[in-house]
């Protein structure tokens, strides 16, 4: 028992140092190391080690050997250097909640810990400055996998951002975003558990919210999903209204004139009458006419705007964008029941959920490029 502890130097507990039972440290000031390398420590099913709010100015090691059973407890504490924490056998927890330590090295190595036993940690609100520089698995993704395995079926943010922000001092920036966008993901799915939301209309809304956010823009982090998602719409789009087109482009006929203008019947098209300069006309269709086929002739006058699948498409996906297309062509089903007439009404549901996406993801899109989206 070594409470308050005061030394000016280093505490060496190493090379064959052996605790059968709590090595106690709580609040002990340490200006040098505090080593335990190759050391022995069995705190049974209890404490091993517990330097709760210490203080050590210099580094922490265990390694070498280094063996703990129990817990070894530092949270609070404050490590100036390096906590280098690679023990041969570990069972038990290691509770980092609360301390800081300039650098951070252990035996990681992207899916578990290289180390005999059941070792377990905490990293709630544990503030390191940098990874070792001389060795350790220190990638986005395999710290990502660090981070869950400490977290469990729990949620914390703050592990998710020290490594962000060390990943971003380190230069990876790509780095960074993942592990933010996986903070994200990790919020979203632990806000789903009936423990944390009963309601299920709040689950609901975060199902929806947290789906639509990380498909399209990565919450903010993948911008570019929304501009891929924008071109498979006006794909899509094209393919689907240049089936659906006028006549007169070779289309079905789906989509008609919008424009009010002299619709005929198709047998009867050029045979009704003539006009004063002799030029063939055809007889009007009433509103209420009966139809049973989308191949209806019309005339257009020259100066009305032809039609275009690609531009169509596009004109209807880009909010705030008016190319002429939208004004002058429209999907017109000839039939008031979906069953009866299934292409047109078709066509017309997928225009509405066409323009729906166009602004949904060129909005989403814009915001995240632009930052309007607080990532943090």
């Amino acid at each position: 028992m070594a409470d308050r502890l005061h030394i000016e130097n280093s505490l060496f507990c190493r090379n064959g140092f052996t605790a059968n039972g709590e090595v106690r440290l709580l609040g002990a000031k340490i200006g040098g190391d505090a080593d335990f390398d190759s050391a022995t420590l069995n705190g049974g099913e209890a404490i091993a080690l517990n330097a709760s709010r210490s203080k050590i100015g210099g580094s922490l090691y265990c390694r070498n050997g280094f063996a703990v059973t129990g817990a070894a407890n530092f949270p609070g504490a404050q490590i100036g250097g390096l906590i280098d924490w690679r023990p041969r056998s570990w069972t038990g927890q290691l509770d980092l909640s609360h301390a800081q330590a300039a650098q951070w090295y252990d035996n990681w190595n992207g899916k578990s810990w290289e180390a005999e036993g059941e070792p377990e940690i905490e990293l709630r609100d544990f503030v390191y400055s940098n990874f070792a520089r001389y060795g350790g698995t220190t990638d986005a993704e395999s710290r990502i996998t660090w981070i869950k395995t400490s977290l469990g079926n729990d949620f914390s943010p703050n592990p998710y951002e020290t490594l962000t922000r060390v990943l971003r001092a380190n230069g990876d920036d790509d780095g960074a975003n993942l592990v933010a966008l996986a903070k994200r993901r990790h919020r979203t799915k632990h806000r789903l558990s009936a423990r944390v939301t009963p309601s299920r209309g709040r689950r609901v809304y975060y199902r929806v919210v947290g789906f639509l956010s990380d498909i399209t823009i990565g919450y903010g982090y993948r911008p570019w999903r929304g501009i891929l998602w924008l071109a498979g719409f006006l794909i899509a789009g094209t393919t689907v209204f240049h089936f659906a087109g006028p006549t007169i482009t070779g289309g079905s006929g789906i989509i008609k004139p919008a424009i009010p203008i002299a619709y005929v019947q198709p047998l009867e098209r050029f045979t009704i009458c003539k006009t004063d300069k002799g030029e063939n006309c055809g007889k009007a269709i009433l509103r209420d006419a009966t139809l049973s086929s989308h191949s209806i002739d019309y005339r257009l006058p020259i100066e009305y705007t032809p039609f275009d699948a690609f531009w169509y498409s596009l004109d209807m996906l880009i909010p705030l964008v008016d190319l002429g297309q939208g004004t002058a062509w429209s999907p017109s089903p000839i039939k008031n029941s979906v069953m009866e007439d299934k292409l047109g009404w078709g066509v017309l549901i997928y225009l509405y959920i066409h323009i729906i996406a166009g602004w949904l993801l060129t909005t989403l899109t814009v915001v995240a490029m632009s930052g309007l989206i607080k990532k943090e």
